[in-house]
């Protein structure tokens, strides 16, 4: 059989990306050394071989596999029973494979620009990034009720905005080397009946929606409770503000785009939107951003993961701009 690079990810019922030949971001090391975990599986007695000194590959000893995956997670910001949780699915899953021939690799950017890794006839491609940091408003819409009186539209509150945070480090900060920093999170008021559910015409006729926007953030995510865009739960709005700022607009359970069993459909369109915001902001607006022909990615038009694909990847790095 031929060689297998596996992620050393969430989704552990997958185990293989879903393009050939793969793709994944390494950032680049920090001075104390920062790396992507990856298995190569059905690899006894095969050596690999790397394009260019951008990357540093090296094998985990079976001994040292609990530290380096605690390193890892660390490394990730993420919340101490999401990091306990990984940590335990982690250590099984990775122990299974050593037991069984595999190894498990840790790989170092050395360099920013792409590179990759084969072992046999199997090619895992890599790009090597510098982080980037986006500053994140959140704001949670009341306006009139029926009877005139003010409500909350959204049953979302600003207390779970470190956690959606903490779902985004794991989701874009590690497969992306893109963070985001909750600079405010608050309610706002709209002294009007919208009429629900929202549309995108809603957004763009109310002017307390450009308003509101925080022209100190980079982005602004408007919580509105019920919200319906095209044929999406979510909609991100490039042009809305006269200054240029960007905000997107989310539905409260965002049940529109089918997700993999065990994902929250709520944090998957938060990312999906804010995948939308980067690539406007990295020179890719009004060109398409959705995957019509892969299953089980981020951005696909059939079902959604957390996992990050090849395609997208290019997108944020294109190969010739490194």
């Amino acid at each position: 059989m031929a060689p297998k690079f596996i992620p050393v990810w969430q989704e552990l019922g997958a185990d293989h990306w879903p393009e050939s030949p793969a793709k994944i971001m390494v950032p680049l090391a920090k001075p104390r050394g920062e790396s992507r975990l990856v298995l190569l599986e059905e690899s006894k007695g095969l050596k690999w071989t790397t394009a260019n000194s951008n990357v540093e590959v090296a094998v985990v000893a079976k001994d040292e596999t609990l530290h380096a995956l605690n390193s890892y997670l660390v490394n990730l910001s993420l919340a101490k029973a999401d990091r306990e949780s990984l940590l335990g699915a982690f250590q099984a899953r990775v122990t299974s494979s050593l037991s069984n021939g595999g190894q498990l690799l840790s790989v170092t950017g050395r360099s920013v620009g792409q590179s990759s890794i084969k072992a046999g006839s199997t090619l895992l491609n890599v790009v090597v990034t510098k982080a980037i940091d986006y500053d994140i408003t959140f704001k949670f819409l009341r306006c009139l009720n029926d009877d005139g009186t003010m409500i909350d539209a959204t049953t979302h509150k600003p207390s779970e905005v470190d956690g959606w945070i903490n779902q985004l480090h794991w989701i874009l900060g590690s497969q992306a080397n893109i963070w985001f920093v909750s600079t405010d999170r608050r309610t706002f008021d709209i002294p009007k009946q919208l009429g629900f559910p929202l549309k995108k015409a809603t957004i763009n006729s109310v002017k307390e929606f450009a308003d509101e926007m925080d022209h100190s953030a980079d982005v602004t995510v408007y919580l509105v409770g019920r919200y319906i865009g095209d044929s999406s739960s979510g909609t991100t709005f490039p042009n809305l503000s006269s200054q240029g700022d960007i905000c997107i607009v989310l539905d409260d359970k965002c049940k529109e785009i089918p997700v993999v069993k065990g994902d929250d459909p709520f944090i998957l369109t938060l990312a999906h939107e804010l995948v939308h915001f980067v690539l406007d902001r990295r020179g890719q607006m009004g060109k398409e951003h959705h995957l019509f022909d892969l299953d089980k990615v981020l951005l696909s038009k059939k079902t959604e993961s957390t996992v990050l694909s090849a395609s997208t990847l290019d997108m944020l790095y294109p190969p010739t701009k490194n």
